[in-house]
C-alpha cells in the first residue's frame, strides 16, 4: 500500500499517489473491464482532477455549498452553477480526457442536507434534480431520499433509515436517539404518497437513466436570461436535452433558446408547459427536461 508519509522530506507524494491508483485501477480493468472506481479527494478541483488520471472518478466536493446557497437566495445569478460546473468539467478533462463526474450532496462526515435546508420538501427536490441531472455518477447518502435530518457529531449523521413508523418494522435498526427526526416521514409512508421526497427521487433517477444524453451525455452551460433559473445541455452521440431549474418561489416563463425547442420529457410538476410559440412555464423550484434524438 502506498504511504506517503514514508518519503523523505520534501519529496512529491501526489505524482507517485497516482502513479499507483493508475496501476491499481488498471489491475482492476484488466479483470474487469466494465468496474468503475471512484474515490474520495477531498481537495480543490485542480487535485481531484488529477487523481482523476489514476481514479477514474472522484467526489465532486463543494458541489452541494454552491447548490445550498444558490437554493436559498432563490437565484441562478448569470448561470452561475452551470459555469462553476463546467470550468470544473474543463478541467477534469484536460486531465483526464474520459473522466467520470461523482456528484453528490454530503456523505457521512457531513451535515445532511436535509437539515441545510429546513426539510422542506420542495428545495430538497430542487437540490437533488440539480445534482442528479449533472454529468456522471450520482450518489446518494442513504436518508437523503426521505428527508433524513442531521447534523455534528458524527453519531447524529448516521442515524438509522426510518423504515415505518414506531415499532411497526420489527427489523428496525437501532442506533443512539435521532435529535432531528422527530417529524421526518418514514419510507413506508412516502412510498404511498406520489408526491413525497422519496417518490421524487425515484422518477428523477428513472428520467436519469432513461436518457443517454442525462447518463452518458457531456455538459455545457446555456444561460435563458433569466436569473432566476439555472440550465445547461446535456449531449451524448444519440441524443440532445436541455435541462432547466426554477429556483425563485415564483412561476417564471422563459423563452427558450435557439435549438432547445424539444419535447417536454420530464418535469417536476404538472403545471410545466411548453408553448407553441418557442416559451416555457415553470412552476416556483421546478425543473424541466426537454430532450430530442439526434
Amino acid at each position: 500500500v502506498f504511504n506517503a508519509s514514508k518519503l523523505a522530506m520534501g519529496e512529491p507524494s501526489q505524482e507517485q499517489a497516482v502513479a499507483w491508483w493508475k496501476e491499481l485501477v488498471g489491475y482492476v480493468k484488466s479483470v474487469n473491464p466494465d468496474a468503475y472506481t471512484v474515490g474520495e479527494v477531498w481537495e480543490q478541483t485542480g487535485t481531484r482532477a488529477d487523481y482523476m488520471r489514476g481514479l477514474q472518478s472522484t467526489f465532486h466536493f463543494d458541489l452541494a455549498t454552491k447548490i445550498v446557497d444558490a437554493i436559498r437566495e432563490g437565484s441562478g445569478g448569470q448561470n452561475n452553477i452551470a459555469n462553476s460546473l463546467y470550468s470544473d468539467y474543463q478541467t477534469y478533462a484536460a486531465a483526464a480526457p474520459n473522466y467520470i463526474d461523482a456528484p453528490f450532496l454530503t456523505n457521512h462526515d457531513q451535515n445532511r442536507i436535509s437539515g441545510m435546508l429546513r426539510g422542506k420538501p420542495e428545495q430538497l427536490k430542487l437540490a437533488a434534480s440539480i445534482y442528479i441531472l449533472t454529468e456522471g455518477v450520482p450518489f446518494m447518502y442513504y436518508g437523503e431520499e426521505i428527508g433524513l435530518m442531521g447534523a455534528k457529531p458524527d453519531e447524529q449523521i448516521r442515524t438509522p433509515m426510518i423504515w415505518n413508523e414506531g415499532t411497526k418494522d420489527k427489523m428496525q435498526t437501532t442506533w443512539i436517539e435521532s435529535k432531528y427526526n422527530r417529524n421526518t416521514i418514514p419510507v413506508a409512508l412516502q412510498a404511498k404518497d406520489p408526491e413525497s421526497t422519496l417518490q421524487y427521487y425515484k422518477r428523477l433517477i428513472r428520467a436519469k437513466t432513461s436518457h443517454s444524453a442525462l447518463f452518458a451525455g457531456r455538459m455545457k452551460p446555456l444561460f435563458t436570461g433569466a436569473s432566476e433559473v439555472v440550465s445547461w445541455t446535456m449531449e451524448s452521440p444519440a441524443e440532445k436535452a436541455f435541462v432547466m431549474h426554477n429556483l425563485s418561489e415564483a412561476p417564471i416563463e422563459i423563452t427558450l433558446p435557439e435549438g432547445t425547442n424539444m419535447p417536454l420529457v420530464f418535469a417536476t410538476y404538472a403545471e410545466t408547459v411548453v408553448s407553441a410559440h418557442g416559451k416555457i412555464v415553470i412552476p416556483a423550484r421546478g425543473t424541466a427536461i426537454l430532450a430530442a434524438a439526434k
